[in-house]
């Protein structure tokens, strides 16, 4: 049987999926291969034209590499095909994830999923106002989502190819390597500039990855950022690794997030209020 590259297992074998040798890219040892892995594929891509992709025919990676790159969207599917963001189309693509995500859920009460809705919509808008906001991406971003019924798993991808966090981190902060500018980014107050994704009853300026990776902890989710050659992982019990991979060949960045059903069904507050305890710590804590 041929390897699997699975959310968690990709700092091991991101080499494999960013290493472009004589214009090929050469992934024919997997068997299968999640979202994550076939976004990075596809902002390669997207980006030099001209470069092949290698992967068995016959694996069910093939499949669902097909899958991705070329079928429509349906709503009726458990998958987002690929898609390439650009400014002119950020709220278009974030408002069809979202919607295609909560279509799964297929049990929240009408009030539950609202609130779904709202977390959602400002995870995926923070994530994508980095990635066309600030990268410098030349291609935009790339983003995908699938939802796993049997283990009641969602996850989301944004990839885009621009010059990844320290570029912009270091101009602020005495950082010097890309896993640190990694964990600056998502410290209280140190992120992107202002913006309202979602409400204009919150603003969260200064406060977009610190809210999504508290978001993420609070609903023991994982989390996944790649900026060149520096690596974060959050895992469900909240604990952070944090490295660097030489000689990947990547450069730009890579955010993504999972998160569970049988978490999120214990939501059961609004974001306007996770937001005032959590975030501007005017409250008591809710769980």
């Amino acid at each position: 049987m041929g390897k699997e590259l699975t959310f968690d297992n990709l700092h091991n074998h991101l080499c494999d999926f960013t290493e472009i040798e004589n214009g090929l890219i050469d992934v024919s040892g997997y068997d299968f291969v999640e979202p994550v892995g076939i976004a990075i594929l596809k902002a390669i891509h997207q980006e030099i034209n001209d470069i092949e992709i290698k992967s068995d025919p016959n694996s069910r990676f093939y499949s669902y590499l097909k899958i991705l790159n070329e079928a429509p969207y349906d709503e009726n599917k458990t998958y987002i095909p690929l898609e390439i963001v650009k400014s002119n189309n950020t709220n278009i693509n974030k408002e069809r994830l979202v919607e295609k995500i909560i279509s799964n859920f297929k049990d929240l009460k009408s009030d539950d999923e609202e609130d779904l809705k709202k977390y959602l919509d400002y995870m995926v808008g923070e994530i994508l106002n980095n990635a066309i906001q600030h990268s410098l991406s030349p291609i935009g971003a790339v983003i995908t989502a699938q939802y796993f019924p049997i283990q009641g798993r969602l996850q989301i991808v944004v990839v885009d190819r621009g010059v990844g966090f320290l570029h912009n981190i270091q101009k602020r902060y005495q950082v010097n390597t890309e896993k640190d500018a990694i964990l600056k980014a998502l410290e209280k107050g140190v992120s992107s500039s202002p913006t309202k994704m979602y409400s204009t009853a919150i603003d969260n300026a200064g406060y977009g990855l610190y809210a999504l990776r508290t978001i993420i902890e609070k609903t023991h989710g994982k989390l996944l950022i790649i900026s060149n050659n520096g690596i974060v992982r959050l895992d469900r019990h909240n604990h952070i690794t944090a490295q660097e991979i030489q000689n990947t060949g990547w450069k730009g960045s890579i955010v993504a997030f999972e998160l569970f059903e049988d978490e999120i069904n214990k939501i059961n507050f609004t974001i306007e209020d996770f937001f005032r305890i959590y975030i501007w710590d005017q409250d008591e804590e809710l769980f």
